[in-house]
């Protein structure tokens, strides 16, 4: 999975930095690329004591010494000099890794290719491009890169920028947010609720989808932490090595009231500012539950924790699951999680033979139209400027206080909104009157309940309007989508 820091961005602003902000700004890029690669990276290590290191990342199968040149000349054999000296005084296996964001003189590829026994790999401002991009992984990077200097005697050495499709492919808009009607953004939502760790998401993967029995595996990592502060370090890991992504949603419960968000920086100020939150609430508990749930390629994970509400912001308890499709053969990005989180022992893999998602379509019930109370809005970036669309919809829940029709979590019961994905998306401009509840989905980990409630248009005046408007034929481009319809 892919967001976290925006390092495209982080990438384009180096050239504008002054000569020694942009060699500390490019080790804080290649630290984050390598977490987000699932490496475990430490800045300033010993390894090659006395000499100064800039970075030493290892995985399961290989310990990497990083070099980062970001000054405007390319890397030359003094570079590499420099480099070898550092190796010299590691132990033996170490592969040294050296980075220049201006390229490297030709006799310094030629001398990496002859001197194979002490192997240095090459990664130029194209490579980093690609990674920064997701079109690239940096593990499989360093792999095919050690695989051709030792195999074949080759520098692999990319002269232009990787052309392929990212590795996340799916709607991952540039952000994401709750808003207002009118489109104010809003930190989180409030709802009246009560306990039951939970977290509505805006989507979720099936680890059992696909050909094949209906079998998945689930880790757990009990997690020890004890203040609030660690809990948002280990938000900040999440989003650095790629674990979060702006698909992610939280749900923090008290004994009546509940509040929702989207994404880890909306979660860090909602505990941050918990006196905020709590300002005109009554009879609350001594303790608040925190639920967050992320998917990615092969499953999705919850973090739950619980935390004192006053302000020692003690947490007592605190659960990592994640839900997996299948074993993993590779099992580094489990590690790396671990190293986040501080998880010591050992990790097992406990299989289920039953499927880890439940559904249940509602069209049939012909539920009433419900008019909206906030949205789910995306930002995406358009040849015509910022364009935001709805992609969910916050909906009084229509089975407040009543038997639910089926058999659907309990917490959809307790809760008095619910926040919904919407099948089509529309643009924010475009105001429509009501919305009608058509499915739901919902699974559990060892400790929380994620819950996906699907919602459709039901403006009947809108769907008239929007015929009207492509009458002629599909559109060429998205110019429409930037004005109201008449």
């Amino acid at each position: 999975m892919s967001v976290g820091p925006d390092l495209r961005e982080q990438l384009e602003r180096l050239d504008a930095l002054g000569a020694a902000a942009r060699g500390r700004a490019a080790e804080v890029l290649l630290r984050a690329l390598l977490r987000r690669g699932h490496i475990t990276v430490h800045s300033d290590a010993g390894i090659a004591r006395p000499r100064r290191t800039d970075l030493f990342a290892y995985t399961e199968r290989h310990q990497y010494l990083v070099e980062v040149k970001a000054r405007g000349t390319k890397a030359n054999i003094s570079d590499l000099d420099g480099l070898r000296a550092r190796l010299d005084r590691c132990p033996s296996g170490v592969v040294g890794v050296l980075v220049s964001l201006a390229g490297f003189t030709q006799p310094a590829v030629q001398a990496v290719a002859e001197h194979r026994s002490q192997p240095i790999l090459l990664l130029g401002r194209h490579e980093l491009e690609s990674l920064a991009e997701d079109v690239e992984d940096m593990r499989a990077l360093l792999d095919r890169k050690l695989s051709a200097l030792t195999r074949d005697g080759k520098v692999d050495l990319a002269r232009e920028p990787i052309d392929q499709i990212r590795r996340y492919p799916g709607a991952r808009p540039e952000d994401m947010f709750l808003a207002e009607l009118d489109g104010q953004r809003l930190d989180w939502f409030t709802s009246g609720g009560d306990f039951g760790v939970f977290t509505f998401v805006q989507a979720v993967t099936d680890p059992t989808w696909g050909p094949g029995p209906e079998t998945s595996t689930m880790v757990h990592m009990p997690v020890h932490v004890g203040s609030q502060t660690r809990i948002l370090e280990i938000l900040a890991g999440l989003d650095e090595a790629g674990w979060s992504s702006n698909m992610g949603r939280w749900c923090i419960q008290q004994s009546n009231v509940n509040w929702h968000g989207a994404g880890t920086r909306t979660l860090r100020g909602a505990l941050e500012r918990w006196d905020e939150r709590y300002a005109g609430c009554e009879g609350l508990h001594y303790r608040e539950e925190v639920c967050y749930a992320d998917s990615f390629n092969d499953g999705f994970y919850t973090l739950t924790f619980d935390v004192a509400a006053d302000a020692t912001r003690q947490i007592w308890y605190t659960d990592v699951s994640v839900e997996l499709a299948g074993i993993p053969l590779d099992r580094q990005p489990l590690q790396a999680l671990a190293e986040i989180l501080g998880v010591r022992e050992p990790l097992y893999l406990r299989v289920r033979d039953h499927p880890v998602l439940e559904r249940c379509s509602l069209r049939e019930l012909d539920l009433n139209p419900i008019a909206p109370t906030a949205y789910v809005v995306a930002e995406d970036e358009r040849a015509d400027g910022a364009h935001y669309s709805v992609m969910g919809v916050v909906l009084a829940n229509p089975w407040r206080n009543v038997a639910l029709p089926v058999e659907l979590p309990r917490q959809l019961q307790d809760s008095h909104y619910l926040i919904c994905d919407l099948a089509d998306w529309h643009p924010l401009v475009d105001k429509l009157s009501a919305y009608k509840v058509v499915s739901a989905e919902w699974g559990w980990t060892s400790a929380g309940a994620v819950i996906r409630v699907r919602a459709d248009w039901a403006d009947e005046e809108y769907e008239r309007k929007l015929d009207k408007r492509y009458a002629n034929g599909p559109r060429r481009d998205d110019a429409a989508d930037s004005f109201p319809l008449e």
